[in-house]
């Protein structure tokens, strides 16, 4: 009789990457071991990418708050977020963390931290300097009207993902090595 801990993989299968079972990922369970594993992760990428193709027709970046009150929520959040980044680099002991992932998880740490920072900044500059330095054209193409160097800098900030992406890479690359060294600890 299979144990329920395989039973709720096959079910869910991002139960998968969940570090509490890394004993039913080690390809022994009585379900069908690895591929099992295969075919819950082709699922899951089948699932995504119908997502992604049929989601929806405008994938604007763009997100505007209404009133003030949205505004110094959504600046607050980045506030709160990059201090709680801040104390986990700072004070939360590093061998706590392990060997394994410890530099990827500390990258992560800074790029998020930056991240917030020019976010911040972008959200700044748009609202109290009043910048509209981005026009929309008629045919729906957005234009760049640089005028000086405050609407560079408005502009450099709107490239926040060029620090975002390779932070959750690195991200994931650590939890990845955490598993990993858990796997072969257990």
């Amino acid at each position: 009789m299979p144990d329920n801990r395989n039973v709720s993989m096959c079910l869910y299968p991002t139960l998968y990457f969940a570090p509490g079972v890394a004993n039913v990922t080690r390809g022994r369970d009585a379900v069908g071991g690895v591929a099992m594993r295969t075919a819950s992760r082709r699922f899951v990428f089948s699932f995504v990418l119908a997502l992604v193709s049929l989601g929806p027709r405008s994938a604007g970046a763009v997100q505007i708050h209404g009133g003030a009150e949205g505004l110094v929520a959504h600046e607050l959040g980045h506030i709160l977020f990059a201090i709680g980044l801040v104390y986990i680099l700072l004070a939360v002991s590093p061998a706590r963390w392990g060997r394994a992932g410890r530099r990827q998880y500390q990258a992560f740490l800074v790029l998020a931290i930056t991240w917030n920072a020019l976010t911040f900044t972008g959200h700044w500059l748009q609202h109290s300097l009043q910048l509209a330095p981005v026009v929309r054209a008629t045919d729906g193409v957005r234009i760049l009207v640089a005028r000086d160097g405050w609407d560079w800098l408005y502009y450099l900030t709107y490239l926040d993902h060029l620090l975002l992406v390779p932070a959750l890479a690195l991200l994931v690359v650590a939890l990845r090595r955490w598993r990993r060294s858990e796997i072969e600890a257990s």
